[in-house]
């Protein structure tokens, strides 16, 4: 096992140092694979190794409600210090290490929240270390419990609001959670605190961030902005390191992210053009490595984009083919973990863009079924995390979806109690954040 899991690291970014080996797998996010790098350093012993390896299953199955960028890089570093501090004594820390050995990341996150909610009390005079415990605690947190991470992070970032890194995993788990102005206010602070060449990594995807709550806003030129500053960052460096596939696919996401911008303001030409030219990238690189599930989902995302502008042009049997192409990668993911509320979210909408190219042939019954399973699985997970305003939005636009069929086929009572169901999300969203346009 120890020596398969060394074999399997390779690097995506360059070491810290020349002490230090990483280990790299693909991790989606939000539409994106981002780079997980296991960091393992000469002192680590064969119990951070064996930890490591039971946790990299979990690790590389994180999709886009559940990591924050880098999120494999903060889980070895986290492992390292529990480690650490069990060898120290710390008996709550060693018996957390023990179940994250057995992949028990449930009964661990309690323990790991004592040990930092006790430094918090016993160490104010040293924040810096309270919010490492936090960020640590964040880490293995958004394994399974994107809320408890969330929570974790935006502590950490309270206690140590110069950590780059932690205003980057704060903003990327609010903007998750839909909270837009704490996402921006993040990102603001990673790139006001951050060096050109020297954290370039966190630069980027602040500037995606803060391009994703621009088009939540409904400012497209801002978006634009952001991202074409993202993208200039991608483009020096995927020309730096063309063999580096992390790079290469972050130049690729900004294709995509100013893709959709171009759809929103109706140049759909050129909107076609970013989005195969991200998906030509995602293609050899999930061509290279089919086990990878990370490159599997994104490549069935590029095929929803290119299959949305295709629709836009009016050109339906060739988008519900390219929709049909992503959903049968959807489809595979959900099915091998069950579990995951990421490929089970992208599931769900993949069924409601196959059930709108159904609705424009007029094909109004297997449409419906389609918007059906749909809001089944979103239903699911709006119940399993009330707080996540995106999927309270999912749930609201499945009930909508339904209704429209419903009002198509003259079905006119259970059109309205749809949209009811869905007016009601809306409302408690529109409430909750006032200043969101």
């Amino acid at each position: 096992m120890l020596a398969s899991l060394r074999l399997w690291w390779t690097s995506r970014r360059k070491p810290r140092d020349s002490r230090t080996v990483t280990a790299t797998g693909g991790i989606a996010v939000g539409g994106n694979v981002i780079g997980s790098t296991f960091t393992i350093t000469q002192s680590d012993n064969a119990e951070v190794l064996e930890v490591l390896a039971a946790l990299r299953a979990q690790v590389a199955a994180l999709s886009p409600a559940q990591a924050a960028p880098d999120a494999g890089r903060r889980v070895s570093e986290a492992v390292g210090d529990i480690a650490r501090g069990a060898a120290e004594g710390d008996e709550r820390l060693q018996q957390a290490l023990d179940l994250l050995r057995a992949g028990n990341v449930t009964h661990a996150v309690p323990l790991l929240q004592a040990v930092a909610e006790e430094k918090t009390a016993r160490i104010r005079q040293d924040s810096a270390v309270a919010a490492a415990a936090y960020r640590n605690l964040g880490a293995i947190a958004g394994i399974a419990d994107p809320a408890k991470a969330r929570a974790a992070y935006a502590e950490a970032a309270r206690l140590d609001p110069d950590h780059i890194d932690g205003a980057l995993w704060h903003g990327w788990f609010e903007a998750e959670a839909g909270n837009l102005a704490r996402a921006e206010a993040a990102y603001g602070r990673v790139i006001r605190l951050a060096t050109p060449g020297t954290d370039d990594w966190a630069l980027y995807w602040a500037q995606l961030g803060l391009g994703d709550a621009r088009v939540a806003r409904g400012d497209l030129t801002a978006a634009t902005a952001e991202y074409e500053r993202g993208k200039a960052i991608a483009g020096r460096l995927a020309q730096s390191d063309p063999g580096n596939a992390g790079w290469q696919y972050d130049l690729g996401i900004s294709n995509e992210r100013i893709g959709n911008v171009l759809v929103a303001q109706g140049n759909l030409p050129e909107a076609l053009k970013s989005y195969r030219a991200k998906f030509a990238i995602i293609n050899r690189l999930a061509q290279s490595d089919p086990g990878n599930a990370g490159w599997q989902r994104d490549l069935s995302v590029s095929f929803n984009k290119v299959g949305d502008v295709l629709v836009a042009q009016g050109n339906l049997p060739e988008a519900l083919k390219s929709y049909r192409d992503g959903q049968a990668i959807f489809d595979r993911l959900a099915q091998s973990d069950p579990g995951n509320a990421g490929w089970q979210r992208d599931l769900s909408v993949s069924f409601n863009n196959v059930g709108d190219v159904l609705v424009a042939q007029g094909n109004l019954a297997e449409a419906l079924k389609s918007y059906r399973d749909s809001l089944t699985i979103a239903d699911r997970l709006a119940q399993s995390d009330p707080g996540n305003a995106g999927w309270q939005l999912d749930l609201s636009v499945s009930f909508i979806k339904v209704g429209d069929v419903l009002v198509a086929q003259g079905n006119l009572p259970r059109a309205l109690t749809s949209y009811g169901d869905s007016l009601a999300i809306r409302d408690r969203l529109a409430k909750a954040d006032p200043g969101n346009a």
